[in-house]
Formats: structure tokens, sequence, C-alpha cells
């Protein structure tokens, strides 16, 4: 999936249409005449103002409210020109006021001629000629259904269109393929108008640690639209995860919170904070999150882990492995960090530093109790000698953290981002020294 809007059918032979007419030289009032043309509709028809070129006096693009896909490009050029341009996608709606338009023209100057794309031939606003305008852009989009292999993006009044002939096909079988061609003109216009209250969410790129760029959306649990994308960053409080938007697509398939619009673009609405969790876990991906940081705690006169066993793992200078029971688990997450304090005798104070390397998992009391308890593998770092100093006395955790208890607790205490800040600075400077 690409996020660009890559004309990938300009192989193909599409038809479009441009009309021109004098306008100054015939006196046409291009205001009554745009006023006249949408009083024939029920719904407004919109201007949205483009800056004009330097051979241009002046530009916008003409919409039907609900009912366009790609609207019309009018433009007064400088020699006091009209033009109205119908791009190739346009709905029925569009044609249908292009031709209101032309006809509006006409009733105020009788004479004046109107050429059709090669300034040679005279222009038929007869309502045969406008239903074949129509029916052009229904093969335009045939051909696409059936000739184009890949997913492209066709530009709408309101947003991008995303279309994918498979895609098309998947969703109806076992329909005819005029069937595919009237389904995907009405999947068109309610992408570019039945959202108009959903945020939309802005485009961002991400790097993978190769150094390749991903178009991403970031996507949190509320109301928006999301727009064509590679990636989606599903984000909560605890981290955010990252996932393929084709991935994504299918482990939400059948969500009632999620829509999916065309072959790339899907609205949200809210759910429970529990379900949004439920989704985030049922979506692959990679967590990324803020690691948190958490007090461990050993007291080797009492653990299964020995003083012996420490001396043998501090003669690993790369580092050390092992598990460890955590009594704040419903929030660790694997890549979380942890500063070991050791209890009990005089070797007291952190001794070490590391990071889990699972999430949390349930396993046998280490004491030999029926109690079950919560582990945690991790890697361990900077060991301190066994039978020397810590690298950090608990005089000190007392003096920069003295409203927690150094003295006891369990192993796996939360910190808060400003304690684990104090503590890393204090940690520091012990490894500076």
């Amino acid at each position: 999936m690409t996020a660009d809007n890559n004309r990938k059918f300009d192989q193909l032979e599409l038809n479009s249409d441009v009309f021109a007419f004098q306008a100054v030289e015939s006196h046409i009032d291009l205001k009554r005449m745009i006023g006249d043309a949408a009083s024939k509709f029920h719904v407004p028809v919109l201007h949205h103002n483009i800056e004009p070129d330097d051979e241009e006096k002046g530009r916008t693009i003409l919409m039907v409210k609900g009912k366009s896909t790609q609207g019309l490009d009018c433009i007064l050029l400088k020699s006091g020109v009209f033009t109205i341009s119908i791009p190739e996608f346009a709905s029925k709606t569009d044609v249908m006021l292009c031709y209101a338009l032309l006809r509006e023209a006409k009733k105020q100057c009788e004479p004046m001629l109107i050429y059709q794309n090669d300034g040679n031939t005279i222009a038929d606003l007869s309502d045969d000629a406008e239903r074949e305008t129509f029916f052009y852009r229904l093969d335009n989009m045939a051909k696409v259904i059936e000739q184009q292999d890949d997913h492209i993006g066709i530009e709408g009044v309101n947003h991008l269109f995303h279309i994918f002939p498979t895609y098309i096909k998947q969703q109806q079988p076992y329909a005819k393929p005029e069937a595919w061609t009237y389904k995907a003109y009405e999947d068109f216009a309610s992408v570019e108008w039945d959202y108009e209250d959903y945020p939309s969410v802005d485009p961002a790129k991400i790097i993978d640690p190769s150094g390749e760029e991903y178009s991403a959306r970031f996507v949190s649990n509320m109301k928006c639209f999301v727009g064509v994308c590679q990636k989606i960053v599903l984000c909560e409080s605890d981290g955010v995860k990252i996932t393929d938007a084709e991935d994504f697509f299918k482990a939400t398939s059948g969500n009632t919170h999620i829509h999916r619009l065309d072959f790339a673009q899907f609205t949200l609405d809210p759910m429970s904070d529990e379900d949004w969790k439920q989704l985030m876990d049922r979506v692959p991906g990679d967590y990324l999150t803020h690691p948190k940081t958490y007090i461990l705690r050993w007291n080797p006169t009492i653990s299964s882990f020995k003083l012996e066993h420490y001396r043998k793992a501090c003669a690993y200078h790369d580092g050390f492995s092992m598990n460890w029971s955590i009594y704040e688990w419903e929030k660790a997450k694997k890549g979380d960090r942890f500063y070991m304090e050791r209890l009990g005798d005089d070797g007291r104070g952190i001794v070490f530093r590391g990071q889990f390397t699972s999430d949390p998992y349930l396993g046998e009391d280490w004491a030999g109790t029926s109690k079950k308890r919560y582990y945690v593998d991790i890697d361990c770092f900077d060991a301190s000698p066994a039978d020397g100093q810590p690298q950090i006395t608990v005089e000190e955790l007392k003096s920069i953290l003295p409203e927690i208890n150094w003295d006891k607790g369990h192993s796996g205490q939360l910190l808060t981002e400003g304690q684990a800040q104090k503590l890393e600075e204090l940690w520091d400077s012990k490894m500076e020294t």
C-alpha cells in the first residue's frame, strides 16, 4: 500500500471534458450564471477558491454538497475565456452541474459559442449529450476496475478515494461488472461527504532501525478519519504499537467501531478502554513504550539466589540473565528498566541495574509455598562486587528519595518518572567517577 496518489491509470484511455466560452466579450454575468444553476439543486453548491496562476484571473472548484466526487474546475482566464473542466471520475451530479452552468450561460447570450475540448467542436448541450458525458465517466471507472491491477488513489473534493479492483470484486463476488462500477461511485461519494464530522488524522513519517521511511497515522481511541498510510501507530497511555495497514484491516475485520471506507481508509468510533486494549493486543506489530523503572529487591539471606550465585554471576563481565519476581506486575512490559536493591546484610544498596526481557508471567513461588507469583526475565549489567560496596548505598538512596522505604518492601516497586530520573542521574554520576 502506498501513501501517494500515483496516477497509475495514466496508461488507460480515460475521457475528460473541457468546455470554454468567451465570457467577458459576451457579457456573461458569471455570478448570476452560477447562482441560477445552483438553484436547480436541492442541496448547496459550494465554492472552493484556488490561487490563480499568471494567466488566470480567478479559479474555483464548484461542488454539490453530498453528491460531488471530483467537482468542476472553473477558471476565468485574463483573456476573458471561461473554462469548465469535468474530471475523469466526476459524479453524475457533477456532470449535471456542468451542463446547468453552460445552459445558463447560453440563456444570457444565445449567439455565444461554447466549445468542447479541442476549440473547434461546438458543444452539444442536449440531455442526450449530458447522459453520454456521464456514461463516459462510468466507462472510465469500469476501465480502472477491469484493467488496473494495483491500488490507486483518486483525488476527490474532500478526500482521496482509494480503489483496488481486487478488493471491489471481493465485496461483490457475484455481481456483474456494471454493479462494481456503480458501487465504486457510491463509495467514492460516501468517502467525500459522509464523514465530515470525523476529524482527520494528520499524516506522519516514521523511520525504522534500518533507516527505511514509512508513511504513518497515529491513532488513539477517539472519533477520527484515518487516511491512507503504510503504518498505523496505535496509541494508549502505556505506549504505542506499530502495525502494517493491511495487517490492521485483517485483525479488525468485523469490529463495529471501525468502518472501512475503501481499500485504504477507515473511520474510528470510540470504544471502551478495555476494548481498545484488546484491539491493540489483537493487532500484530511491535509495542514501543516509554520504559518504566522498577526497584527489584534481593535479600541474599533468604532468597533462592544466594551470595555464592551472585559471585559466579559477577564473573561474567558482559552481564548475566535470570528471572525475578515482580509485585507491581500489571503495567510491567518487556523493555522496562530496573535497579536491584540488596537488603539484609552489610552490602545494602543498589548493586546492579538492567532491563526486562519479557512481559510478566505467572509461576510457582520461589519460596516453595502454594502462592503464585509473577516473574519477569531480566538482563543484569554493571554489577558491584559481591563482597564490596554497592554502586549506590542505602544512605544515598534515602537522601535523594526519602519517600521510599529503602529498608524493606516488595520486589518490583514501580517508580514515578521523577523518581526514576533522580535515581538515573545519581547512577550516572557514580559511573562517571
